[in-house]
């Protein structure tokens, strides 16, 4: 177990640094801890430092009213008195000045950790629950194109804020959790390709159904597919629009160097980040309908997958493809969940990646944006562009029913 710094400027420590350290979920998160067992595995990571649970334990301990720190507001957050206790919590994570010592800290490492970010800085909050519990209750945000410190600062403050978030909370007191603290993750990145999620093995070894010719999307299907095949899915620029659903990905399926399937969506607009911030940018015709990520960046990928599966079947990893540096890891998770809705069974699979994509963009920007988009929701897709010809929201809820 990774002991508690003495003074708050140990809080801050390179991912290198904890390489040969012990290391806790308590001290480092989960988005912390995954990318340190990825690390140690030799995997290709992204730039990246750690801010502490304890950080944020002390700040909540000295800025914040009694019962007022997520264990209370758990014990109630279901009452009226619990809500207005987690919306103060809140007000004043976001609002106070960080401890003198800290902020010292985080200005003695900025020049570093900026240094040749041409991608801007990324911050990610890392939540001391375990992957599926953090998933489902909203805790794993993330923050791009940070360019300052002041934004640095900023982004730190949002990220603990979320741990008194009630909808969190809510969710958390649901499932047993009696206590939350935020470490966060802060990484440099570089300009990025393309970027999406890598499973070592496909997660619903399903086969997704052929589309209509005039289906937004091209195919290529090798013969003889391996049911052990590995998968992502991927699109042009930065993470968040593939991670969100909220965005047009491609799917591909390999294994052994070969490309067994691929569908490559239309790709009209990307997200890139820098240190001016974030910006959507129109992707130029000619390269719109071409797969994301190069036929010469399988290897890498192939590579990658292999190392993660040396760490278990069942995660998942964020990748980006970026310029200078090929094929970099930016955080890994396990996918599988124990907070699932109730019903189904074992052959259910449990999809949060929204349907917007086959409905006119007035369905898409009323639908709920998801959180970890799985590749089951191609087939559901499919039967959507074939069958929903209309457009209309009546043949799509009979499609479905």
């Amino acid at each position: 177990m990774m002991e508690k710094p003495r003074g708050p400027s140990a809080h801050l420590v390179s991912l290198d640094d904890l390489v040969q350290r012990p290391a806790s979920l308590d001290a480092l998160g989960v988005v912390g801890l995954r990318l340190l067992e990825a690390r140690r595995a030799d995997l290709p990571i992204v730039d990246t430092w750690v801010l502490s649970a304890h950080a944020f334990q002390d700040i909540v301990r000295g800025a914040l009213p009694p019962n007022h720190d997520p264990a209370a507001l758990l014990r109630v957050v279901h009452r009226d008195a619990g809500v207005e206790r987690t919306a103060r919590a809140r007000e004043r994570l976001l609002a106070l000045p960080l401890p003198a010592e800290l902020q010292t800290e985080l200005e003695r490492r900025w020049p570093e950790i900026c240094r040749d970010a041409r991608g801007g800085v990324a911050v990610r909050a890392s939540p001391t629950c375990e992957d599926s519990l953090a998933a489902e209750a909203g805790l794993l945000s993330v923050t791009f194109g940070i360019g300052r410190l002041s934004e640095l600062e900023q982004a730190v403050r949002q990220a603990w804020a979320s741990g008194v978030n009630e909808d969190a909370l809510r969710f958390l007191r649901e499932h047993k959790t009696r206590d939350l603290a935020i470490a966060v993750v802060i990484q440099r990145l570089l300009p990025v390709r393309a970027s999406g999620l890598l499973y070592s093995t496909d997660p619903t070894n399903a086969r997704v159904a052929a589309p209509s010719s005039d289906a937004p999307f091209t195919r290529r299907v090798a013969a003889g597919q391996s049911m052990s095949a590995r998968l992502a899915l991927c699109a042009l620029g930065l993470g968040p629009p593939i991670i969100d659903g909220a965005a047009a990905r491609d799917v591909l399926r390999f294994r052994d160097g070969k490309i067994l399937e691929q569908h490559s969506a239309p790709k009209r607009q990307k997200l890139v980040a820098s240190s001016a911030g974030l910006q959507v940018v129109n992707v130029r015709p000619g390269r719109a309908r071409r797969p994301a990520l190069p036929e010469s960046a399988l290897a890498d990928i192939e590579r990658v997958a292999e190392r993660i599966e040396t760490l278990g079947d069942d995660l998942e990893a964020e990748f980006m493809l970026t310029r200078g540096a090929g094929l970099r890891v930016a955080a890994m998770r396990r996918y599988g969940s124990r907070a699932s809705p109730e019903g189904g069974g074992p052959d259910t699979i449990w999809s949060r990646a929204g349907f917007g994509e086959s409905l006119p963009s007035s369905h898409a920007a009323s639908r709920k944006r998801a959180c970890v988009a799985l590749c089951v929701t191609w087939e559901c897709a499919s039967r959507a562009v074939r069958h929903c010809s209309d457009g209309s929201e009546g043949a799509f809820t009979s499609t479905f029913r």
